[in-house]
């Protein structure tokens, strides 16, 4: 069985995606529509940063049954 860590490649990923999010809720707010949930958007914050801390993290298994 084989375990790879993702963390780091994952923080970037994350941190990216929560860039994204932001930009779309400030167009959303300039276009005059819904921003979309502003508690995601301060819950991701907190994901991002555990993430990025290594408090979370992700893996990837992999194996061969038998």
């Amino acid at each position: 069985m084989l375990v790879d860590d993702l963390t780091p490649e994952w923080a970037v990923v994350l941190a990216e995606r929560q860039k994204m999010y932001v930009a779309l809720m400030d167009e959303a707010r300039r276009a005059g529509a819904p921003a979309g949930d502003t508690a995601f958007a301060e819950s991701y914050v907190r994901f991002v940063e555990h993430v990025k801390a290594g408090r979370l993290g992700g893996v990837r298994v992999s194996g061969v049954r038998g």
